[in-house]
């Protein structure tokens, strides 16, 4: 899902909120499969890739999020995300 792309949206309103902004080089591991949620992602550039048990599932892209099941379902990460 994208909530950005093509939209003037001013981002400072996450730090405002308490979020925090960070920057992953390639190839970081941004969450971990197993992992308790404390929170979910948005991601501003860059594209990320999605795994579970190691098999791709999927690619996030610039706008995306991703982490917010395991918040609604209280349950660990049910996949890897890693910066691409």
């Amino acid at each position: 899902m994208s909530l950005s792309r093509n939209r003037g949206i001013d981002f400072s309103i996450i730090e405002r909120m308490g979020g925090k902004t960070e920057v992953y080089r390639a190839a970081t591991v941004i969450m971990r499969e197993g992992e308790p949620a404390t929170h979910m992602f948005y991601l501003h550039k860059g594209t990320a890739t999605v795994t579970v048990l190691g098999k791709p599932v999927e690619e996030v892209a610039a706008g995306g999020i991703f982490g917010e099941m395991a918040m609604i379902d209280n349950a660990p990460r049910s996949a890897t995300v890693r910066a691409k």
